[in-house]
């Protein structure tokens, strides 16, 4: 409402709605209204800390900045070598050993394919190969020797020490039935030569095949009566066939034509002990190991006898001697346990 008439000037009293001096109608003008409501506040979000952007005029040098750069890039090239040293590097077999141009493959590991570019000496002919062959067998490398001595069977078919040879690799490798065919070939050959029908022994008795195997060995002994071997051979296969007193007399000429035969003096003892002639096998086993003391099989035997004398304080130490030459020898180990059993310790 007004505070005065806009007619005279007069003062106006509230609420009246005529002048009281001049009687003029007082003008009350409405209250204005918003137009719109007022919007809420938005919540108020997070802004991240603005980062000075650089400078743009002209770069001036700064050392930090320099030695930072070439930090990176030597860090590059850091990576960049190791990952080409590791395309590089040799990887290992299958049998788990890394070859490289400066480590030789081990002659003694047995490969399923022998290499065509072994060096022979000479000019490569069957003798040179026999020779390569030969080495390569002493050595333990029986799938090189038997590569060797196929190339001299190839080359010379008429060799039968040759064909021996190679049965002989054959054997080492387990393949019995292929040394057979081959040994029968140097049979063939040279049908007279007793070492020859003694390994066909060998091969035959290897595949449980001990009637035959005792046939070969009686030829190779008919061959050769004097072989200490070939009576040896055929002691083993008739202990195969159970003829334990057979075997025995078969060892005594063995060792009759080589008394240092340690071999021989360990079956024998051995074959003793079946017999329960504990003395007597006592007897041949201290031969035995008088002859190789360093042998852990002798030592173990001569436990096995003690204990059967019940003398377990010896036997203990028969046994403990076998272990401590060739710990990896399980027998005794087994057998000095069940002793220690057997006396409550």
């Amino acid at each position: 409402m007004p505070k005065s008439c806009e007619q005279c000037g007069a003062p106006l009293k509230p609420d009246l709605k005529f002048c009281e001096e001049c009687g003029a109608p007082v003008v009350v003008e409405p209250h204005a209204l918003p137009k719109t409501p007022p919007e809420k506040p938005a919540p108020a979000v997070a802004t991240p800390p603005l980062v000075p952007e650089p400078a743009k005029d002209s770069p001036s040098f700064s050392l930090p900045r320099l030695v930072g750069t070439v930090t990176i890039i030597v860090i590059l090239c850091i990576i960049a070598l190791v990952v080409y040293s590791g395309f590089m590097t040799p990887q290992p077999d299958l049998g788990g050993e890394i070859h490289s141009s400066s480590t030789p493959i081990p002659t003694t590991k047995v490969t399923s394919s022998p290499v065509t570019t072994m060096a022979v000496p000479g000019d490569g002919s069957a003798t040179d190969w026999y020779t390569r062959g030969t080495a390569l067998y002493d050595s333990g490398d029986y799938s090189g020797a038997l590569y060797a001595f196929e190339k001299a069977t190839t080359l010379d078919p008429e060799t039968a020490n040759a064909w021996n040879a190679k049965s002989r690799a054959l054997h080492k490798l387990g393949k019995n039935e292929e040394a057979i065919v081959n040994v029968n070939k140097a049979i063939a050959i040279d049908p007279v030569e007793s070492i020859y029908e003694n390994n066909k022994g060998i091969y035959l008795r290897a595949l449980n095949r001990y009637d035959e195997a005792l046939s070969a060995h009686g030829v190779a002994i008919a061959l050769d009566p004097h072989s200490a071997f070939a009576w040896y051979c055929k002691g083993l296969t008739l202990d195969d066939l159970g003829r334990n007193q057979d075997a025995l007399d078969a060892y005594n000429v063995s060792i009759s034509i080589e008394p240092n035969f340690e071999d021989a003096w360990y079956d024998k003892g051995r074959t003793l002990r079946t017999l329960a002639r504990y003395d007597e096998a006592l007897i041949a086993i201290d031969k035995a190991i008088a002859i190789d003391p360093n042998d852990a099989y002798n030592w173990n035997v001569k436990g096995l006898i003690l204990e059967d004398m019940n003398r377990y304080s010896e036997a203990l130490a028969a046994y403990e001697k076998a272990i401590a030459i060739d710990p990896t020898y399980q027998s005794p180990t087994n057998n000095r346990k069940n002793l220690l059993d057997k006396m409550g310790k």
